[in-house]
């Protein structure tokens, strides 16, 4: 069972008298051909990014992810070099 919903969507004009002209060049309606090529974007699989590993040298280096985190690693090697 086919079950199809009415929406709709904002296009550019350009655009649409494009794929109004490639529908009728391919003997389909608009919304065929909008269903055919949200088909091909939605089916296109996407890869996953490999997992990030920063390299970092010395014992003393720590990776901070957040900003806060960064500024607290700052300010602690701060109070550390201060306290020499």
């Amino acid at each position: 069972m086919l079950i199809c919903m009415r929406t709709t969507v904002v296009i550019d004009d350009a655009i649409l008298r494009q794929a109004k002209q490639e529908a009728a060049r391919a003997g389909c309606t608009l919304s065929d051909l909008v269903n055919q090529a949200l088909r091909v974007v939605l089916s296109k699989r996407k890869e996953p990014r490999p997992e990030f590993h920063m390299v970092v040298y010395g014992s003393r280096c720590r990776t901070a992810h957040e900003p806060d985190d960064f500024n607290a690693a700052l300010e602690a090697d701060d109070i550390e070099s201060l306290a020499r």
